[in-house]
């Protein structure tokens, strides 16, 4: 007679505490993956190659490193204007009297404040420094977080929302049909969820700054783009690629993002790079940038978050005219129900 008590005779409540307690182990290396992340990627923040200019053309020692980047400007005007259009997070003009420093705090306080630091041996040679911050920060949003937690949000209900189509609607579409249903769903919940995100913002709470429409259709772009990539991976893998996608967009995006503060130009090399790939920096550099600079300097940003939507999108599609990838894993009880254990805990309870 078979004994059905579980694996090999193992007794029920065995069999749950040893899953209990692997899924105990796997939280707790997320977690420690989570803190790792965000210690390495924004513990010593220091320039590097940060873009810089510089009014007429003085050379000045103190830009002469690894740090800057500097490009000469003609005049006031056109270093102001290369601020505007993101070239630039600032510029010297060392011709006024004193010393005139050119910041745009809303793209990066901390960027500003390193800028401040670095030229005050200049001013000290000249007879003081005077600041003027050509793109400020809002009165109501001093430390500019309205648009990382926005984005934080979105990131946030798009792969969960990912999550529960998968659940209800299969993770893979057995055919074209099936998967413009879901592509469907997805969109409208994308839409819904940046219309939320913008109202929250906006008329209630009065902290949104920018084009509302513009934010908005970005907002959606962000939620698509994440759960295209969602779904992607849970076609692929199933449940795992639910956590696999929880891995990707808060055990590494969000440290990669510098919590909307650090840009890639004070990472490390390495961290910077994934600034450059990954959907939470570009969702946070798409949104800041429509808010405060018309829209200037976002197009990687946008390109990034396209990307990730087309290759969701060309994964679930090939998943469904494909014939062998059709077959739907199914995958033992006891396996999906870690995998769903895991996904649960690691997810909203990871984001910081």
């Amino acid at each position: 007679m078979t004994d059905s008590s579980g694996p090999a005779g193992t007794s029920p409540l065995k069999a749950r505490l040893i899953r209990l307690v692997m899924v105990l182990v796997a939280v707790l290396v997320l977690q420690g993956g989570l803190i790792a992340a965000f210690v390495t990627a924004t513990r010593n923040p220091v320039p590097h190659q940060l873009a810089v200019a510089v009014v007429g053309t003085t050379r000045d020692a103190t830009l002469s490193s690894a740090a800057f980047s500097v490009r000469q400007v003609p005049t006031v005007a056109a270093a102001e204007e290369a601020i505007r259009r993101q070239q630039v997070y600032g510029a010297l003009v060392p011709a006024s009297h004193p010393a005139t420093l050119l910041i745009a705090s809303a793209a990066s306080p901390l960027v500003a404040q390193v800028l401040t630091k670095a030229f005050a041996t200049t001013a000290q040679r000249g007879g003081g420094l005077a600041v003027r911050d050509v793109v400020p920060l809002p009165a109501d949003d001093p430390r500019g977080v309205v648009a990382p937690y926005l984005v934080l949000g979105l990131l946030i209900g798009g792969y969960i929302g990912a999550m529960v189509i998968g659940r209800v609607l299969g993770m893979r579409s057995s055919s074209v049909r099936h998967l413009g249903l879901r592509l469907t769903v997805l969109a409208c919940y994308a839409v819904l969820a940046a219309a939320f995100g913008v109202l929250l913002l906006g008329p209630a709470l009065g902290v949104l700054h920018g084009n509302a429409l513009a934010i908005f259709a970005t907002g959606a772009l962000i939620s698509f783009a994440v759960g295209c990539f969602t779904s992607a991976l849970q076609t692929l893998l199933g449940l795992a690629g639910t956590l696999l996608s929880v891995i990707a967009l808060v055990i590494i995006g969000n440290p990669a993002s510098g919590g909307g503060q650090i840009p890639s130009a004070m990472m490390t090399s390495a961290w910077g790079w994934l600034a450059h790939v990954l959907p939470n920096p570009a969702g946070i550099t798409a949104i800041r940038g429509i808010e405060f600079f018309a829209g200037h300097g976002t197009a990687q940003a946008f390109l990034v978050l396209a990307l990730y939507a087309a290759a969701g999108i060309t994964v679930m599609l090939g998943a469904a005219v494909v014939p062998g990838a059709r077959t739907r894993n199914q995958a033992p009880a006891e396996q999906a129900g870690l995998t769903a254990d895991l996904a649960a805990e690691a997810g909203p309870g990871a984001v910081l």
